[in-house]
């Protein structure tokens, strides 16, 4: 393995890493996110439910992103220890 691949994929691990730690701090925070939205869809007299829609989209697409980026990580990590 050459010095170049070396560094990629130690960079690639230390984002899988970050992401982990940031992982763990959005399962605390998304649900109440979650539920004020909910909240906001069945308490408003006219919710903007597009609105409401995109930001669960949000939520779910970060929390898809940092699985991947935890997925590539370890898998750059496996591969660093051969």
């Amino acid at each position: 393995m050459d010095r170049e691949q070396i560094e990629r994929l130690t960079g690639q691990a230390g984002l899988g890493e970050e992401a982990e730690l940031t992982l763990r701090c959005c399962e605390r925070l998304f649900p109440a996110m979650r539920e004020e939205i909910y909240r906001q869809m069945e308490g408003e007299e006219t919710p903007d439910l597009a609105l409401l829609r995109a930001r669960l989209l949000v939520l779910r697409s970060v929390e898809e992103r940092l699985g991947a980026y935890i997925r590539s990580g370890r898998l750059a990590l496996k591969e660093l220890e051969g």
